[in-house]
């Protein structure tokens, strides 16, 4: 059985927590490098070389996983699955006639999770 959440958000706030899943997933698949991108610091692109270096030895330094690897971790397949719903439920309720971009496709599965249920009640 699953968790049913109820979470009243601002537009901005929902927008938050999909960016924040996807830091979370792809930190998770080995991309270190976005915390420079995400802070706009090109600065510490040598320390995150260092930090990827001992919490992915396997992997080189222009590397990671893909989400739908055998190898990625199922909470950053997770956290991705999670970010498909909510980008494409936002899509849609900002824009309820659609358009021709991937957020107004069906969501993906990545993980061994269920896709979640969102709804956006204004």
């Amino acid at each position: 059985m699953g968790y049913k959440v109820e979470v009243n958000l601002s537009k901005k706030q929902a927008l938050i927590v999909k960016e924040a899943l996807n830091l979370y997933s792809r930190l998770l698949m080995g991309q270190v490098e976005e915390l420079s991108y995400f802070f706009g610091s090109k600065e510490i692109s040598d320390s995150l070389s260092e930090i990827k270096s001992i919490l992915f030895p396997e992997l080189e330094n222009n590397s990671y996983y893909g989400i739908y690897q055998k190898d990625c971790s199922q909470e950053s397949k997770i956290a991705y699955d999670i970010i498909q719903v909510l980008r494409n439920k936002i899509a849609w309720h900002e824009n309820p006639e659609g358009k021709n971009t991937v957020s107004f496709a069906p969501p993906l599965r990545a993980g061994d999770e269920s896709l979640c249920e969102v709804k956006i009640i204004v």
